[in-house]
């Protein structure tokens, strides 16, 4: 859901963001490819974990992703239906249910909480993306910011919403919606804002350019109507993903730079690396053995952390961070790349494969 707002990244580290997720799918995807069936079988490779993986299946399509899960396990994300159609859906005991569309052929959903209440994005019968809230079997259109576009990211136990919007300048802003409001939350200085995740309290986390319209982005946290820049790891860019109960903020940022050509002394940033921000401190969590970048979107109350490592080449592998340690969740045989989006607390672990050229919603479950 940042497909307004993106980060500039090289392609071979750039995350595929939810709202994104199914024009990528329908890009990569073969119109007649066959649905694959539901899997569940221990990780094809020797990681120290004792992880069971299971395929979430689809709407009847070839592809899908799964993006967030609650305490209860209920999972949502967006698969494909018989004629290739991302829909935000919700599986739940392995029962799948598709949430429909605010009018339109798209949707996708991108956060849910203890009340199963799911957030996510969705074309309108105008084609304009609009965020929704879910509940009850109703999905209801949370509006903008006074511009064109706006898409939800997360959700707290309250039914508090987080996002980005368009405001009618044409520029996009995080937003915060209760009660039937949304309001503007700001930026850091410059032009654009997003938030991506809000903790039980309302502390909300994201990024937002510090000056310029130009300027990379930074990490923030926005309480009680303060905007707080989060720092960088040493680079020039940052971004918050996700907040427990805690406080804790997991996302990822660039290296201290080096210097590329050493004539002019010409800067570029370092590798990204995923962190755990706490008490004021961004920490580095580092990569998996004999990968070079990290990215961190997910954190549980018991501060275990999920995201993805990759290699320069654009391997990527799913892990989970804990005690300090940084594991590969593995992948099933024929698998490609893997991504780790969210964990709860019960050791349930969300994200996507990738078989063949197919997205693959997909549960981590350790045991």
């Amino acid at each position: 859901m940042r497909s307004a707002f993106l980060i500039r990244r090289s392609s071979a580290t750039a995350r595929i963001t939810p709202m994104l997720a199914g024009l990528f799918a329908l890009a990569a995807c073969q119109s007649d490819a066959a649905v694959a069936p539901d899997l569940t079988v221990p990780p094809a490779t020797d990681a120290a974990l004792n992880v069971t993986i299971t395929d979430l299946g689809t709407l009847g399509g070839p592809a899908g992703a799964a993006y967030s899960i609650n305490p209860s396990g209920q999972i949502v994300g967006w698969a494909m239906t018989s004629d290739s159609q991302p829909h935000a859906v919700k599986w739940q005991e392995g029962n799948m249910t598709d949430l429909g569309t605010l009018g339109g052929s798209l949707s996708g959903a991108t956060g849910i909480n203890s009340a199963g209440q799911v957030v996510g994005w969705s074309l309108t019968t105008a084609g304009q993306t609009h965020a929704f809230l879910w509940q009850n079997g109703t999905m209801t259109d949370l509006g903008t910011l006074g511009g064109s576009s706006s898409s939800a990211h997360g959700v707290n136990t309250s039914g508090q919403v987080v996002g980005y919007s368009k405001g009618a300048d044409g520029f996009g802003h995080a937003f915060l919606w209760k009660e039937g409001t949304m309001t503007d939350l700001g930026t850091l200085g410059g032009s654009l804002s997003l938030a991506t995740g809000i903790s039980p309290s309302g502390v909300v986390v994201g990024y937002s350019q510090v000056f310029q319209s130009d300027d990379p982005a930074h990490a923030f946290l926005w309480r009680e109507g303060v905007m707080t820049d989060l720092g960088t790891l040493g680079g020039s860019l940052s971004v918050a993903e996700a907040i427990n109960s805690s406080g804790q903020v997991v996302g990822w940022a660039t290296m201290i730079p080096y210097t590329s050509t050493p004539e002019s002394g010409s800067q570029t940033d370092g590798a990204y690396h995923a962190f755990l921000w706490q008490n004021s401190t961004m920490t580095d969590l580092g990569t998996l053995r004999g990968f070079s970048f990290s990215f961190a979107y997910g954190i549980n109350s018991l501060g275990q952390v999920v995201g993805s490592s990759w290699k320069t080449g654009g391997d990527s592998r799913a892990f989970l961070w804990q005690d300090g340690k940084m594991t590969d969740l593995g992948v099933l045989p024929g698998d490609g790349n893997s991504q780790a989006s969210s964990i709860n607390s019960n050791g349930q672990i969300v994200g996507y494969r990738f078989v063949g050229s197919v997205l693959r919603p997909t549960l981590w479950t350790i045991k």
